[in-house]
């Protein structure tokens, strides 16, 4: 079993010698391509830190490649996301990018629930129902009674909401997301109901985005001040 090493200098020094491999993945079979994804999220775990994942976004023959390196929406390690990110290198060809952006509701919910058909204007949430919680929301999300309650549309739902909002601002503004029926709904709430896809009018970035949040729940500003 590899010992974790927690130097950040380290993964990026192993990148730096074996970048190429990623860059130009069509010269790869699927095999090998599989065996370098494989050393990569091994590489980024025992020598950034554990919990954070990478991903090579590489649209061959762009001029540019890109490798977005996520915490999985968690807030508590976002302080060690960054602390990796600050030693990236300038490798000509390529950007490195912490977290992922905002995106479409969509992105990547047919392949991790392939079951769930129900489209993002098919969930809806109430901006009344918005109340922080110690900085941060509980979201309710609300689908139609023939759609079951179950989790998989549970984590689609919160997959959806993440896309929306990006990986930073959703986990550092949301505490938990459930999903329950349209018939659940007070009336005088069924009223303010608003398709998902506007949830990022209603929950807006603020000076929270330089912090991460401790095993308590609580916020931590930079350098744990």
């Amino acid at each position: 079993m590899r010992m974790m090493i927690c130097n950040p200098w380290l993964f990026w020094n192993w990148f730096i010698k074996h970048h190429e491999k990623y860059k130009y993945p069509s010269k790869l079979t699927s095999k090998e391509r599989l065996h370098w994804d494989k050393l990569l999220q091994r590489e980024v775990y025992t020598l950034c830190f554990e919990h954070l994942f990478a991903e090579v976004i590489c649209d061959e023959p762009a001029s540019k490649a890109r490798m977005i390196i996520s915490a999985h929406g968690n807030p508590k390690k976002f302080e060690k996301l960054e602390l990796c990110m600050e030693a990236a290198p300038h490798i000509e060809g390529w950007e490195f990018q912490a977290f992922y952006p905002p995106m479409p509701a969509e992105a990547g919910t047919r392949h991790n629930y392939p079951s769930v058909t129900t489209m993002p204007d098919e969930i809806w949430f109430s901006p009344v129902e918005l109340i922080p919680d110690s900085g941060r929301y509980n979201i309710e999300l609300y689908v139609h009674e023939n759609v079951p309650v179950s989790w998989e549309i549970q984590g689609a739902a919160t997959q959806m909401m993440f896309n929306l909002l990006g990986e930073k601002i959703g986990g550092l503004y949301v505490r938990k997301v459930s999903v329950s029926h349209l018939t659940e709904v007070a009336r005088n709430i069924q009223q303010t109901l608003l398709p998902m896809t506007k949830l990022p009018e209603y929950i807006k970035p603020d000076d929270r985005l330089g912090m991460s949040i401790d095993p308590q729940g609580g916020f931590i500003k930079p350098g744990g001040k």
